[in-house]
């Protein structure tokens, strides 16, 4: 570590790691890392920006660390014991086999990552952060069995090939200032936005719609749904789809690869992943004038995709003594005709209508007040005298409001499960 005036300041950090998951040569890897920042706030020429901008500052740092939990157990081959026994001769004996191809080029997966930030402080009173960052995975494990084929007769080997890209932007900001004699407003904000993309993987798809390279780790994945089928004629004059014989009101898919078939060869990738949304935001205000407060807090999240056929009695077939909402009702081909977005009413299972598809797959986004408070705060000479700090009256509420883009259920849970409960509390606080 080493700082300069107060302006300059460096780190520099160099470290070695082994694992003995690894075979002899592949156990050993370096990752360094190193930062820099700037104070500009503290430089010369700046002096005469003090009275409004009292901290600028930039940074800029990278590193490289690693991950040695992978190859444990496929860096070597195993043995597995025929419990049955092998003949030999006139009698049958235990004996081991390998019942997977081993890969003793294994090593450490790899993360190298570079960020860019700026902060700055304005009037004594607004605090806000910047950064940008980029970082790139290398050796991820990967199967290898879309490589080999089933005639090897044992489980194929691991290869650690796999390469992600990933790309962010983080920002946020505070504001707090005591205006006059009696009001104090505070407000904050945050924002992050975040992708991946799939820069290497092993795969052989049969066609180009299929290939994951390019696309999210985790993404949603399923047919392209280009509306219901009107009648007999409709289905007679579209491509053959495989899942299930059907119906008028059952689910129309686009042909894909154009082979004038429908089926798994025609998914594609839906747009966001299944698992993290990648737009995820906060914000907050805060006022008090003479004891009465109020606090409020917003957060919010979008562009991750949840799959509504997964929520049991609420979207799906009327089965096994299974319910559906009030919206799927409202809005099945039954009902709604031309502008349904669900498929028909149906007592049986349909596999065509209940493939991975976009009426299913919903890019899911939401905004919840998760806490509000209102409150007042004894004068200071009343609580004194009774011995405390202080104390105050409050009314708290916690998920009052949502705003979303699904019906019938809760986007954030989406299930049947415990829901998120909405709350209000009322009480007195007091600090001795």
């Amino acid at each position: 570590n080493y700082s300069y005036g107060g302006r300059y300041h460096f780190t520099l950090t160099a470290r070695g790691d082994a694992a003995s998951n690894f075979a002899r040569g592949h156990q050993w890897a370096f990752f360094p890392a190193g930062a820099f920042k700037w104070t500009i706030s503290n430089e010369k020429f700046m002096k005469g920006a003090k009275s409004w901008l009292s901290d600028l500052s930039i940074r800029l740092s990278g590193g490289r660390s690693g991950n040695d939990s992978v190859g444990r157990y496929v860096s070597q081959m195993l043995l597995s014991t025929n419990q049955s026994g092998w003949l030999f001769g006139d009698s049958y004996e235990a004996a081991f086999y390998p019942n997977r191809i081993n890969n003793p080029d294994l090593t450490w997966e790899k993360q190298a990552t570079i960020d860019a930030g700026v902060d700055f402080r304005l009037w004594n009173a607004l605090d806000i952060t910047a950064d940008a960052y980029y970082q790139r995975r290398t050796n991820i494990l990967l199967s290898a069995g879309e490589l080999n084929s089933w005639v090897v007769g044992i489980q194929s080997a691991y290869d650690d090939v796999g390469e992600v890209n990933s790309y962010g932007l983080e920002l946020g900001a505070r504001y707090a200032k005591k205006i006059g004699k009696d009001l104090f407003v505070n407000a904050s904000a945050m924002l992050t936005c975040n992708k991946n993309e799939i820069e290497y993987c092993i795969e052989t798809p049969a066609f180009a719609n299929l290939t994951q390279k390019g696309n999210r780790v985790n993404e949603a994945w399923g047919l392209e749904a280009i509306g219901f089928f009107k009648d007999q004629a409709d289905i007679d004059n579209s491509p053959l789809q495989e899942f299930s014989q059907v119906q008028p009101g059952d689910v129309k898919y686009k042909d894909q690869n154009g082979d004038g078939v429908i089926n798994q060869n025609d998914r594609i990738a839906l747009g966001y992943g299944t698992e993290v949304p990648e737009l995820n935001y906060a914000f907050g205000l805060g006022l008090e004038y003479k004891g009465f407060g109020f606090n409020a807090t917003f957060q919010g999240a979008g562009n991750y995709m949840k799959n509504l056929r997964w929520v049991d009695g609420v979207y799906g077939v009327i089965s096994n003594n299974r319910n559906i909402s009030q919206h799927y009702l409202d809005n099945c081909w039954d009902v709604a005709g031309d502008n349904a977005l669900y498929p028909r009413l149906t007592s049986s299972q349909v596999s065509n209508n209940e493939q991975d598809s976009d009426i299913w797959w919903k890019n899911v986004n939401f905004l919840k007040l998760r806490n509000c408070e209102l409150y007042y705060k004894l004068p200071k000479s009343l609580v004194m005298k009774a011995g405390m700090s202080d104390a105050k009256i409050f009314v708290q509420g916690q998920n009052l409001l949502s705003f979303d883009n699904v019906d019938a259920m809760d986007a954030e849970v989406l299930s049947t499960a415990y829901p998120m409960l909405k709350s209000v509390n009322v009480g007195l606080s007091f600090v001795f």
